[in-house]
């Protein structure tokens, strides 16, 4: 971090008022609930069986 501040300092800021907004932490939560779903039906389903009831219950 004190090696990217020392580079630019604009961008520095920029990243750090970026990482304190509410509205990229709500962005970022939007994205993880959205995906979560797919997530864990790969994980059910990546396994060395036959599981077609999974797929489509």
């Amino acid at each position: 971090w004190s090696f990217y501040r020392v580079e630019d300092d604009a961008k520095a800021q920029s990243m750090k008022n970026l990482i304190f907004e509410d509205k990229w932490w709500d962005k970022i939560a939007y994205f993880l609930d959205f995906t979560e779903p797919i997530w864990c039906m790969l994980r059910a389903v990546d396994k060395y069986e036959l599981m077609p009831h999974k797929v489509y219950a």
